[in-house]
C-alpha cells in the first residue's frame, strides 16, 4: 500500500512539471511609469528642438543684411536732395512759370503760350485780366500827402498780384504840363505813362515813388484824361476791353476851367463828362477817388456817371486807410470779369 501511494505521488509531481509555463517577468508599477515619462520627455525635447531651429531661422532672416541693391536704393532715397515742394508751381514773371519735380529734386521751367499770362503758377487767359492805370494828382496841394498815396498804392498792388498796374502823375511839372512829350514850365519833355501797365508792377511803381515827389503846379485833370483817351491803344495795348483808369485827385480841374470862371461848375461837368466818354469809346472804364476833396461833387460825379462802371458816384477818401480801402473796392470791381 505504501508502495502504491509513493508511486502515485511521483506521477503527480511529474505531471506538474510538464504542464506549468515559465513565469514572465512583469515590471513594477514604478518602473513602468518612469519609462513612459522618459519617452514623453524625449518627444517633448524633439518639439523643443524644432521650435528653437525655427526661431533661429527667423532671427537669421530678420537680421540678415540687405543686399547691395536694396542698400543702394535705400541710400539713394535717403540722400536725394529736396530742393522744392513736390509738384509745386510758381510764376517766374508774367509769361513764365516753373513746376517742382514729383520727388522735389528740381524745378522745371516753362512758358505760357499765346494770349495768356502767369498767375499763381497757372497760365490764364489775358482777355479777362484787369489792366489798371493809376492817374494820380501830383499838384502842389498833394505834397505832404504823397507818402500816404505811395503806401496805399503799394498795398493794393501787393494784395492783387493777378492784376496789371501802371502809374502816371499829373501834372508832370510846374503849371499845367502833362506827359505828352511837350516841355512844361521849367520842365523838360516827359512822356506818359511814368510806369507802363504790367503784371508784377510793385517794384517799378514803388521805385518811381521813391525817386519822385509830387510835381507841384496846377491840376490839369481834363487834359490829362483826354490824353489817355487819345492814346488808349498805346497805353493799354491788347488789353482794350479789360482796361481801367483810376483817377485820384484832391481837386477839380484848375487849367481848363479857371477858378475865376463864373460858370466853372458847368465847365467842369462838361469837360470831365466829355473826357470820360472819350475813354469809354476807346474801351477804357474809369473810376474816380476824391482824396480830401472839398469842391463841387458834381464834377467828380460826372466822371463816375460816365465811366461805364457800377460806381456812379466818386469815392471819397480822407486819409491813408480810407484811400487804401477805396483802391481795394475799385480793383475788386474791376476784377469781376474773373
Amino acid at each position: 500500500m505504501k508502495t502504491a501511494q509513493k508511486t502515485l505521488l511521483l506521477l503527480t509531481v511529474a505531471l506538474s512539471s510538464c504542464t506549468d509555463t515559465p513565469a514572465v517577468s512583469t515590471p513594477e508599477r514604478g518602473a513602468g511609469r518612469d519609462a513612459g515619462t522618459t519617452s514623453d520627455t524625449a518627444a517633448d525635447s524633439t518639439v523643443s528642438t524644432d521650435t528653437a531651429a525655427d526661431t533661429a531661422a527667423d532671427t537669421a532672416a530678420d537680421t540678415a543684411p540687405d543686399t547691395a541693391a536694396d542698400t543702394a536704393a535705400d541710400t539713394a532715397a535717403d540722400t536725394t536732395p529736396t530742393l522744392c515742394p513736390p509738384n509745386a508751381r510758381e510764376c517766374l514773371d508774367s509769361s513764365r512759370f516753373r513746376i517742382c519735380a514729383a520727388d522735389g529734386s528740381q524745378w522745371n521751367e516753362s512758358a505760357c503760350g499765346g494770349a495768356t499770362y502767369c498767375d499763381e503758377g497757372l497760365c490764364r487767359d489775358q482777355a479777362c485780366v484787369a489792366n489798371v492805370m493809376f492817374l494820380i494828382d501830383g499838384s502842389s496841394s498833394m505834397g505832404s500827402e504823397f507818402p500816404n498815396v505811395r503806401r496805399s498804392v503799394a498795398s493794393v498792388i501787393s494784395a492783387n498780384p493777378e492784376v496789371a498796374f501802371g502809374l502816371s502823375m499829373f501834372p508832370v511839372g510846374l503849371g499845367c504840363s502833362i506827359g505828352d512829350g511837350s516841355p512844361g514850365l521849367f520842365q523838360p519833355p516827359v512822356n506818359w505813362p511814368h510806369v507802363p501797365v504790367t503784371l508784377n508792377a510793385a517794384s517799378p511803381i514803388d521805385g518811381w515813388f521813391a525817386a519822385n515827389d509830387a510835381a507841384g503846379g496846377a491840376t490839369p485833370l481834363i487834359s490829362a484824361m483826354e490824353w489817355f483817351a487819345d492814346n488808349a491803344p498805346a497805353v493799354w495795348g491788347d488789353a482794350i476791353g479789360g482796361a481801367y483808369l483810376v483817377v485820384m485827385t484832391e481837386g477839380a480841374d484848375t487849367c481848363d476851367c479857371d477858378q475865376d470862371d463864373p460858370d466853372r461848375s458847368g465847365c467842369l461837368v462838361d469837360g470831365l463828362s466829355a473826357a470820360t466818354r472819350a475813354l469809354a469809346a476807346a474801351g477804357v472804364k474809369t473810376y474816380v477817388i476824391g482824396y480830401q476833396y472839398g469842391e463841387e461833387p458834381e464834377a467828380l460825379n460826372a466822371i463816375a456817371q460816365n465811366g461805364g462802371t457800377t460806381f456812379t458816384e466818386f469815392v471819397y477818401a480822407g486819409n491813408e486807410a480810407s484811400l487804401t480801402s477805396a483802391f481795394e473796392s475799385i480793383v475788386a470791381d474791376a476784377k469781376l470779369c474773373f
